[in-house]
Parts: C-alpha cells; sequence; structure tokens
C-alpha cells in the first residue's frame, strides 16, 4: 500500500503459503491501508529443498524483517508483527530478540509444538518453538486472536498465552 505509516510482518501458518493467501493479503493491505510483507519458510512455496527446522524459521524471519528495515527502510516502529498458528512461533522470538514496544498480532497461537500433540504442563528439549516460555518476555502489546473451535490448535493455548 503506497501511503501506508504501518508494514506488518507476516508469518502465514502450517498448511498456507503465499501462493494460497495473496488475495487475503492484499486485501488486508487495501483494508487497512497498510503494506504486508510476508514470506515463505525454507521448504515452502516456491522453494527448493524443503527444510522445515526452528532455525531455519528464525533465519527466514529475521531476513524478512532485515529486508523492510535496511533495504525498504523502514521505520523498525512501524513494523508490526503478526503470526499465525506455527508462524506465533518465529513471530514471539522475533519479537523476544527485538524488544520493541509495538504491536504484535498472535493468531490461533499455541503454547509450544509438542503441547499441540501431548497435553504437558512443562517445555521438553527439542521442543520447537516454545511461545509460552517467550510470553512472558514480552515489552510490547501483544493481541491474541484464537477461535474457540479451532480444531488444531486447542483454544487454551491463545487462551494461557493472552493470560500470561
Amino acid at each position: 500500500y503506497p501511503c501506508g505509516r504501518y508494514t506488518l510482518l507476516y508469518s502465514h501458518g502450517n498448511a498456507e503459503d503465499l501462493g494460497l493467501i495473496a488475495h487475503f493479503l492484499t486485501d488486508l493491505a487495501r483494508l487497512l491501508g497498510i503494506n504486508v510483507l510476508c514470506y515463505d519458510y525454507a521448504g515452502y512455496g516456491q522453494s527448493v529443498n524443503p527444510v522445515y527446522v526452528k532455525q531455519q524459521c528464525y533465519n527466514d524471519i529475521q531476513s524478512a524483517y532485515t529486508y523492510l528495515v535496511h533495504v525498504k527502510n523502514v521505520n523498525p516502529k512501524n513494523v508490526l508483527l503478526y503470526g499465525k498458528s506455527v508462524g506465533s512461533g518465529p513471530t514471539s522470538w522475533l519479537a523476544q530478540q527485538l524488544c520493541t514496544d509495538d504491536g504484535m498480532i498472535l493468531h490461533s497461537p499455541f503454547l509450544s509444538v509438542i503441547r499441540v500433540v501431548l497435553d504437558v504442563g512443562f517445555t521438553t528439549i527439542g521442543d520447537l518453538f516454545p511461545n509460552v516460555d517467550r510470553v512472558q518476555d514480552f515489552t510490547c502489546p501483544a493481541y491474541v486472536i484464537h477461535g474457540t473451535c479451532d480444531e488444531i490448535v486447542p483454544f487454551y493455548h491463545g487462551e494461557s498465552l493472552f493470560n500470561l
């Protein structure tokens, strides 16, 4: 959006790629009057050599953020982070790294990947995207969106993150 003051850095969900959500993101940018940058994780969409590991997802979002700030010269205070489902992992990681006071939106976030599968009350070694451990460190306002009928990530995950 050419005149948008803010830029949304959108980290998509597991069953999505840029091709599937391009129209949604275009509509979102137009309706809100903002710029939107969405990226594909390594192994998604048009990328080659599927690699889906935690560190690569962190590298992907860091590269997207660096591109916005250092190449497109977007003021870091005007970058809003948005993570949907699995995208909440890289998004919460970046928010923790930046120690930003700006906003962040977590859409259908999970406590951690292992907790989606096993209802354990602690973070295990090797657990991917331990959002529950990061949210406590946030200095930015975090808005949580989560449907009560979500069949993939239980509603209580989003509710628990909201209440931390």
